[in-house]
Parts: C-alpha cells; structure tokens; sequence
C-alpha cells in the first residue's frame, strides 16, 4: 500500500453516527464508537490427517454491531431509541417494560450511518452503513464532577432484504431498509 492512501473509513479520527428512521437521528457522540464483527469458521477433519484440519469452512458472522455512546441526547431521540419508550407532551420520557418484550430488531431496524470527521465536517464520500440496526441501551451513566454523561446504545445489525449486512465507501444515507 503506498503511503498517504487512507483506508475506506479513513485511519483516524472522529466520527458523525445517524441511525436513520425516514430522516436522519444524528447521535451526539463522545469518545469512542466501536464496530464489532465477528467472522465464525467451523473445521472439517479426516481420520487420516488426526487433529489437523483439512479445511475451515466459513459460517457467517456471529456479531455485526456498533457500540456508541451518545451524550447530550433529547427527550424526542431517547423515546425513539429505548424499545418501549414513550414521551408525554409534559417533558416525560419512560419505558415501559410490558411493551419491550417481543419487539422484533429486524423488523423495526433501520440503517446506521458512521462518517468520519475531517475538518470538521463528516465525510461525504467515506462512511460505514450497517443495515437494518435496531438500538439496545446499556447504560452506566456516571454522576459526578469530572465525566461526561454518556448513553451506551449497541446497534446489532442484520442484513437488508437484498441480504447486505454492512457496506463502506461512498454508501447511501436513505433508509430503504
């Protein structure tokens, strides 16, 4: 690889995060945005060869996810990311747990946009999108006086109806999901 060619995400930096539910939610973020994935391979043995595998075959992958802590969210953006969340016209977001149980991450998931920072501004032609994402908190939010408070929100992500899990470079910011 020659020097100074950045990689499809670009190599360092900061990042814009939306999960896009007909418009883009852009997600205030702070410190680290994490993509898990996870390749699962199983090996294939014959009798001759003992305990050396012959092949590996390939599985698929057992986590496609991202990992974003967001801060500074809104009531309306935290109704709309918490499964059974809902807001009142008097300022009051709540879960309730009854309406949790059973909700389907594919069938209510929606794309989840990274776009590295340059400058200042998110990259237009560099950006990971992970289909079909649907949100689950895992919270620990700290009260003191020396850290930000910041809502762990992980992304699992399933592939579309044209079977695409994740895709990087110049992507869409639609949701045809």
């Amino acid at each position: 690889m020659a020097l100074g060619l950045p990689g499809p995400t670009l190599d360092l930096g900061s990042a814009k995060v939306s999960w896009i539910v007909t418009t883009a939610q852009e997600l205030e973020v702070y410190d680290e945005v994490r993509w898990t994935l996870t390749g699962e391979t199983a090996d294939v043995f014959e009798n001759i060869y003992g305990a050396t595998p012959v092949d590996t075959i390939l599985l698929g992958y057992s986590a496609c996810e991202m990992t974003v802590p967001a801060t500074r969210i809104t009531l309306a953006k935290l109704q709309k990311l918490l499964p059974g969340g809902s807001i009142s016209g008097s300022g009051l977001v709540r879960v309730n747990a009854d309406k949790a149980v059973g909700i389907s991450m594919y069938d209510n998931g929606h794309p989840l946009i990274i776009q590295p920072i340059v400058n200042g501004v998110a990259s237009t032609t560099k950006a990971l999108r992970l289909e079909k994402t649907y949100p689950v908190a895992n919270f620990d939010v700290v009260f003191n006086l020396r850290d930000q408070r910041t809502y762990g929100l992980t992304f699992k992500a399933h592939p579309n109806s044209d079977e695409v899990l994740w895709q990087v470079g110049a992507v869409s910011t639609a949701d045809y999901s």
